[in-house]
């Protein structure tokens, strides 16, 4: 979930173990939440970083378990 105040660039990417980007997303001013479809991705561990008018403001790891 997530809610924009104003007009900004928002990203959210995705990364592998190695740093290669597997996804991104734009974040939407009108949108308040985000679903990432983890069904697409092989299991293991990734990295998810959000970006604000280009630069990485947070960063966290993403577990992948399809059990």
């Amino acid at each position: 979930d997530y809610n924009m105040l104003e007009n900004i660039r928002a990203k959210v990417t995705i990364r592998n173990l190695l740093g290669k980007v597997i996804t991104e997303y734009d974040l939407h001013k009108n949108e308040k939440q985000i679903k990432i479809p983890t069904v697409q991705f092989d299991p293991g561990i990734y990295f998810y970083s959000l970006s604000i008018n280009g630069k990485s403001v947070k960063a966290k790891k993403l577990i992948v378990d399809h059990r």
